[in-house]
C-alpha cells in the first residue's frame, strides 16, 4: 500500500504526504491538493488534467469540474459516479464558450439536446424584450448581421449595413453570409422606401417572367388619392 504520513510543517500549516509527492495542504489562505502553493480557499493541481467533483449521495448524480489535457474548462454532468459524463458547458483556452458543445468553434457555440427549442430570452417582467447585436463594438461602420439556414452557407440573413446604412434581407445560396449574396430586399435608414433589388417581383405565382408579374384568376389593383386630389392606380 501507498505510505502517507500527516505531520505539521509549521504552527499553522499542516500536509499529507505520499510516495511520489502528492500532497494535500491546510493553512490559513485554503486547502490545497496536489500543490505545495495555496494560492486560493481550494486549490486543485495536476501536471495534465485537474478535476474536482461533486457527488449527491441521494441519487448518485455527479457533477466534475476540470481543466482538461487540451487546456478546456469543462463541467461535466452524470447520472451515477461511474455514469457517462456529458459535456455540459465549456471553455476553451482561445476564449471560446461552448453549451453543449465540447470543441467550441465559435466564442458562443450552442448544441442542444433532444427538442427543437435551444435557446430562448424572455422577459420575467411582462415587458418588452429586447436582444441587441452590435457591430464593431460600437464602430459606426460596420455591419451586424443575423443569418438563419441549414448550414454555413444556405440560408437568410438579415444584415444592417453600417457604411451605407441600409437594411437588408436576402438568401444565401452556397455563400457566406459575409460575402455577396443575394440581396432581395433593402430598406434606407433615414427613408420610407423598400426596393427589391435582385431580380423580378411576382405576387400570386412562385415564377416570373417580368420585372413585376401578378396572376389570380381575376386581378385588381386599387385606387388611391394623393394629397392634392390626385387619384392614382390601375
Amino acid at each position: 500500500a501507498t505510505q502517507g504520513t500527516l505531520r505539521s510543517h509549521t504552527t499553522t500549516d499542516f500536509r499529507w504526504e505520499i510516495t511520489g509527492g502528492e500532497k494535500a495542504i491546510l493553512n490559513g489562505s485554503g486547502l490545497a491538493i496536489g500543490t505545495s502553493s495555496v494560492n486560493a480557499k481550494l486549490h486543485v493541481s495536476d501536471a495534465t488534467a485537474p478535476t474536482f467533483r461533486l457527488s449527491r449521495t441521494g441519487t448518485g448524480q455527479i457533477y466534475q469540474m476540470g481543466i482538461d489535457s487540451s487546456g478546456r474548462f469543462l463541467i461535466q454532468e452524470a447520472a451515477s459516479e461511474g455514469g457517462t459524463k456529458n459535456t455540459r458547458f465549456v471553455i476553451d483556452d482561445t476564449g471560446e464558450i461552448g453549451l453543449g458543445k465540447a470543441a467550441p468553434e465559435f466564442t458562443l457555440d450552442v448544441l442542444g439536446g433532444a427538442g427543437s427549442t435551444t435557446a430562448r430570452f424572455a422577459n420575467n417582467a411582462a415587458e418588452d424584450t429586447l436582444v441587441r447585436i452590435i457591430a464593431g463594438n460600437y464602430q459606426t461602420d460596420r455591419d451586424a448581421r443575423l443569418f438563419l439556414g441549414e448550414d454555413n452557407t444556405h440560408g437568410m440573413t438579415l444584415e444592417y449595413d453600417g457604411v451605407a446604412n441600409i437594411g437588408y434581407i436576402g438568401m444565401n445560396n452556397n455563400v457566406d453570409p459575409t460575402g455577396a449574396y443575394s440581396k432581395r430586399i433593402q430598406m434606407s435608414r433615414s427613408g420610407t422606401e423598400v426596393a427589391f433589388m435582385a431580380g423580378d417581383v411576382g405576387i400570386g405565382l412562385t415564377a416570373t417572367d417580368s420585372l413585376l408579374h401578378l396572376e389570380q384568376d381575376a386581378v385588381a389593383l386599387s385606387t388611391s388619392t394623393l394629397d392634392d386630389g390626385t387619384a392614382v392606380g390601375l
